[in-house]
């Protein structure tokens, strides 16, 4: 088996070993790489102070998950096409949640699959709980705008319920 290599590390010295981009050079032998067109919308959230609000400015970003923090995500306002993605960086024991702006009455709509459970659907749930007992690294959840005060919601678990929505 290969070791990985890191590669370099992102937000809040999170090692990471793959990146997703056009292409990678070296230009002179021993001088480094150029990186074109990477992916540079991956975010690690700081959820030190117990809650984050996302803003119409966060959509199209991905958010590393750690759960080993008291995770309290809300997004804003739901306005068609925005778009945020939740992927579990950090394997824990904290559960959080991810809710909408509370002002309105948004919801979520959508499905998770999770491991051994197949396919839940969710309808009109006023949040989604981040099970972190159960949720395992790369575990994600994608949560998108599709109408006014409408969130749909996709998510892959490697075991059952690791997301729920409620």
């Amino acid at each position: 088996m290969a070791s990985a290599t890191t590669l370099g590390y992102i937000g809040y010295g999170k090692a990471f070993s793959s990146i997703s981009c056009d292409s990678i050079e070296e230009r002179v032998s021993g001088g480094g790489v150029t990186i074109k067109n990477h992916v540079a919308n991956v975010v690690a959230l700081n959820l030190n102070a117990g809650a984050v609000t996302l803003t119409t400015q966060d959509s199209g970003k991905t958010f590393l998950l750690d759960n080993d923090v008291a995770q309290a995500i809300q997004l804003p306002v739901a306005a068609v096409g925005l778009k945020y993605k939740f992927v579990v960086a950090n394997e824990g024991t904290t559960d959080g949640t991810i809710v909408p702006e509370q002002t309105l009455p948004d919801t979520f709509e959508g499905n998770f699959i999770g491991a051994g459970l197949g396919t839940v659907a969710n309808a009109d749930s006023a949040q989604i709980l981040i099970d972190a007992s159960v949720l395992l690294l790369g575990d994600y959840v994608e949560i998108e705008c599709y109408a006014t005060g409408e969130w749909s919601t996709f998510g892959i678990s490697q075991v059952a319920a690791g997301f729920v929505a409620s």
